[in-house]
Formats: structure tokens, sequence, C-alpha cells
């Protein structure tokens, strides 16, 4: 071995075929989430003025992603509708 790499630098490490179960703390966060209760307060000529809105972010676990024996990582692709 030369330096702290393993001699094997192309095996991914062994991992769950999971994907939930990969995120770990993360895990109960996956979904969708909606919210109807935003308001905006910005200011215009007048003074103040609200806007309401709607809300919703979809949080979807993708395949485990790896870099080399060393590191393994679970994620997650993020859209704000």
């Amino acid at each position: 071995m030369v330096g702290p790499w393993p001699d094997d630098i192309f095996t991914e490490p062994a991992a769950s075929a999971d994907t939930l179960e990969n995120l770990g703390p993360l895990r109960p966060m996956a979904g969708v989430w909606m919210n109807d209760s935003g308001l905006d307060v910005h200011p215009v000529a007048e003074g103040a003025k609200e806007d309401s809105y709607i809300e919703r972010i979809e949080l979807e676990p993708i395949d485990r992603q790896t870099n080399g024996p060393q590191f393994s990582m679970a994620c997650v692709t993020t859209r704000r509708l």
C-alpha cells in the first residue's frame, strides 16, 4: 500500500440496498411536504403588503453514491414547487 489508500481502489464498499435505510436520521424527511399557510410580507409604496402562498417540497431518495472504497453516501434529490 502506498499512502493512506487501499490496494484496491475500485471495489465499492458494502451497503444496504434499502435506499431509505441508508438515509439514517434523515429517513423521516423523505417524502412530500406541503404547507398552505405561507405568508409573504413585503414593502410597497403604501406600507406593507401580504401575499399568501402554498409551498410544496419533494425530498426523493436516490440510490447510494460511492466514491471508491473509502466513501459511500446516501442522497436525496429536492424539488421545490
